[in-house]
């Protein structure tokens, strides 16, 4: 590889000057830290004398001779000079002073609300961090990326420097876009680090933690434009330093070519000076030439990220899935085989693992119990839903199984399904890629762009010569704490297509290279490989995979195309059979007569579908509006009733399997806390009427001794005898207990065990025999409570109540409709057992 050798290495003694600055005095009680501001951009500049001169809106950290923090910013008649008046920054606290008392104020630039104070030997220690990247600013250092600390007894303030620099001189035709540093013995150049000063600010120091980042990156922006005849200077602030061997500098252009510069003499940077390096011409041909023909990854959300980066002929994508800057700065974490990603919300550690804050993203889950039928799993209105697994299995979140979800091909061979969640052109990559991709890294967890994680670089020893790309440690969501985030900034995890049934693979940023396995139903991060060969119909789809309606409805089906995608903006709709059901070019869907339709929707050549079952008009049916006031639309028609569409009490987020209700008691309640919002109080039965059907008992579950009743005296009119509604009927207005007669005939034909939306149980359809296109209703397998109180079953069976009771060996039971994967029986049980109510139209 050619590179330049810097022969002449010459370190400048031009001194930067200190300045002095006065701080106004604060109002009287207005010292006080703002916890909750973020930091301001500051400005301060270098003149041609190597003076610092503040700038409009530079601010600093002031501890006046408090450990509690308070900010003070330039006044605007100081903008310009060296010595400048700054005035506090009242904070919302009321004016409230607290804190350990400090014999000085200390004043640090630049403004960050995490500086922190205290004593240290015979001075001060303040815990602060260097930037990892600066931006490019002619003929100075970046905005707030040069240091500086004062010490006085008043507000008279001389503030001492801190760091130094270095300027790189330049010439060429290259348009740069980035300068890269790295010591040649792995010297800490950025990250955290603590700033010591003597009394009054003497002799200050600065010492990186062991965690600190051993590169330095100075950021162009759109480009700056080398000379060819006058070198071109670029400044950068770092930490003093003794680089002991040298050090190696990595000019990027905004083709992506890099140009290598390095030195294997000692060189040192001294605080408060600047280190000069020789003028250098940067050749015609790049060190790290730019791989031909480099993609561009244009994001969901139509944003160009810039080109990948190709290691081992593997080109993977600049940013994580489903990155934005403000939203989702380390991408959105990924169940595996989901097309939808979700943000994160939790803990934020360091690389120490002590937690150092909370962190949010734009919008983060909730959790629902799974395990999910495919097309509800992948709908895009469930996209900000995780779920979890079922009661045998906490590690799918799928049901049945699919191995083929992200990569219908092989491992050496993939092909890229409709659930990849990578844009187009852009694939999850396999096992064997992302193995590669591990081979080497950095020696340690590092911080870029404000983020923790490692510099990987594949089968290349790492260094900043070597094609790499950073991934953060974005965190996860575990199996036991899907509803919250774990970890970030500490370690990642990151998917690969390759699937070992329940397990996926992913690769661990810290503590090891390992490639190991981890439950689907774990949310992880995706980095995406490009792959001009993928599925193009991933780009395209539907709200609703398939529904049923009544002739005479409406209904409307929004589809979803990504914005990177080509003429995402032109939808064509649909119908194959429009006298079945028909459809607008706004996606309203029209149904016409009894039948079977398929719609389509079209964007850029490319389809996705929808099947419409048009059953026959059902009568005069009413909406079911359950007991939280929640429309869940028409009821269906089975028979010779119509059933409600989701079983009594049923909460989608709280009882997603509804309320388990003992025998005529109008209050049911819930399952366990794995599953439901809240469980019910275990009582002592049998209580009078009044007692069990009391609104302020609705929490609690009566058993009898006898386990047969929980009413002391025996009523078999709680539900009416034959159709009628009672005051103790649950269920919503318009709607009632069935019958046992209504029961029985929806139990003659049956599915076999199946899972839809995300619950196991059976389709019933009544005297019709059972199909996919027969009308019918799925009733969960709710479980249900014996007359002890213990809650069994749920995700193995399911019981639901009739309004009949008759009197049996042991006392009064009521009849219901039971079953379980292998049976379907009606059956009676002691009314004192909590069992599902599916409600009928009255």
């Amino acid at each position: 590889m050619r590179k330049v050798i810097l022969a002449l290495l010459a370190a400048a003694g031009i001194m930067i000057a200190c300045q002095k600055t006065e701080l106004a005095a604060p109002e009287k009680g207005a010292v006080i830290h703002a916890r909750t501001e973020q930091p301001v951009d500051t400005r301060t500049s270098m003149d041609d004398k190597r003076n610092i001169r503040w700038s409009e809106g530079d601010q600093v950290v002031a501890f006046m001779k408090s450990t509690l923090a308070s900010k003070f910013e330039v006044v605007p008649s100081s903008v310009g000079k060296t010595s400048a008046d700054f005035k506090e920054v009242p904070s919302d606290n009321g004016g409230l002073h607290s804190g350990n008392a400090l014999p000085h104020n200390i004043v640090y630039y630049p403004y960050d609300p995490s500086v922190e104070c205290g004593i240290y030997d015979e001075g001060y220690a303040l815990s602060v961090v260097l930037p990892s990247v600066q931006t490019y600013v002619p003929d100075s250092f970046g905005n707030g990326t040069f240091p500086m600390v004062a010490v006085s007894d008043n507000n008279n303030i001389t503030f001492r420097n801190v760091s130094g620099g270095i300027r790189l001189s330049f010439k060429g035709n290259q348009r740069i876009a980035s300068i890269k540093i790295e010591g040649k013995n792995n010297e800490r150049l950025s990250g955290s680090a603590t700033v010591m000063t003597g009394q009054y600010g003497s002799n200050p120091d600065i010492k990186l933690s062991s965690d600190a980042a051993t590169t330095i990156t100075l950021d162009c922006g759109e480009g700056i434009l080398l000379a060819e005849d006058i070198a071109t200077d670029f400044i950068i602030a770092l930490p003093p330093v003794k680089f002991s061997v040298g050090f190696t500098v990595l000019i990027t252009d905004q083709k992506g070519n890099g140009y290598i510069v390095e030195t294997d003499k000692p060189n040192t940077v001294y605080r408060s000076s600047i280190l000069v390096m020789p003028e250098v011409t940067l050749g015609e041909e790049p060190d790290i030439p730019a791989w031909e023909d480099m993609p561009d990854y244009i994001d969901e959300n139509g944003v160009n990220r810039g080109p990948g980066v190709n290691i081992d002929d593997v080109v993977w994508a600049p940013v994580n899935c489903g990155y934005h800057e403000t939203d989702y700065p380390y991408g959105k974490l990924y169940q595996w085989g989901r097309k939808y990603g979700q943000g994160y919300c939790g803990n934020l550690y360091d690389i120490n693992g002590d937690v150092a804050g909370t962190v949010s993203d734009a919008t983060f889950p909730s959790v629902e119990r799974g395990p999910a039928a495919l097309d509800y799993g992948q709908s895009v209105e469930n996209q900000n839903f995780i779920f979890s697994g079922n009661y045998d299995n906490d590690y799918n979140w799928l049901s049945p199984e699919d191995d083929t979800l992200w990569n219908t091909g092989t491992d050496s061979d993939p092909l890229k399904t409709r659930y990849d969640p990578c844009p187009y052109g852009w694939r999850v990559p396999t096992y064997g890629e992302l193995k590669d991709l591990c081979g080497n890294y950095s020696d340690q967890v590092t911080n870029d762009i404000g983020q923790n994680g490692r510099w990987v670089s594949g089968n290349a020893q790492y260094s900043i010569k070597s094609n790499q790309i950073f991934l953060p440690a974005a965190g996860n969501r575990g199996v036991y704490h899907l509803d919250t985030g774990e970890y970030r900034g500490l370690s990642g995890m990151y998917w690969s297509s390759t699937p070992n049934r329940y397990y996926g693979c992913h690769c661990i940023l810290t503590g090891s290279d390992d490639i190991t396995r981890e439950s689907t139903s774990c949310c992880l991060s995706v980095r995406c490989v490009y792959d001009p060969d993928a599925d193009h119909t991933s780009n395209i789809t539907l709200s609703f995979d398939s529904m049923t309606i009544y002739e005479g409805d409406t209904e409307h089906v929004s589809a979803y195309v990504r914005p990177d995608y080509p003429n995402s903006s032109a939808i064509t709709w649909s119908s194959d059979s429009p006298d079945v059901a028909t459809i607008d070019q706004n996606g309203v869907i029209t149904a016409v007569s009894a039948g079977k339709a398929t719609i389509t929707a079209v964007a850029g050549g490319y389809p996705a579908t929808c099947s419409v079952l048009v059953l026959p008009f059902a009568g005069e049916t009413i909406d079911y509006i359950d007991e939280y006031g929640i429309n869940h639309g028409k009821g269906i028609s089975v028979g010779m009733a119509i059933w409600a569409p989701v079983n009594c009490g049923y909460h989608r987020k709280d009882y997603p399997y509804g309320k388990l209700y003992q025998w005529g008691r109008k209050y049911g309640q819930g399952y366990s806390e794995k599953y439901d919002a809240t469980i019910p109080t275990i009582a002592e039965g049998g209580v009078t009427l009044e007692e069990g059907e009391s609104l302020s008992n609705a929490d609690t579950f009566f058993c009898s001794e006898n386990n047969w009743d929980w009413h002391e005296t025996k009523d078999d009119s709680l539900w009416g005898k034959y159709g009628s509604k009672t005051v103790y009927d649950p269920c919503p207005e318009g709607w009632r207990v069935p019958t046992y007669d209504e029961l029985s005939e929806l139990k003659q034909n049956y599915s076999k065990w199946s899972v839809a939306k995300y619950h196991a149980g059976r389709w019933f359809s009544g005297p019709d025999k059972y199909s996919e296109d027969t009308p019918g209703i799925f009733l969960p397998a709710a479980g249900h409570r014996n007359g002890e109180g213990e809650a069994y079953g749920r995700e193995v069976s399911g019981g639901y109540w009739s309004s009949k009771l008759e009197q049996g060996n042991y006392g009064y039971s009521s009849r219901l409709l039971s079953f379980d994967k292998s049976l379907v029986n009606m059956e009676h049980f002691s009314c004192a057992c909590g069992y599902s109510v599916r409600c009928v139209q009255e």
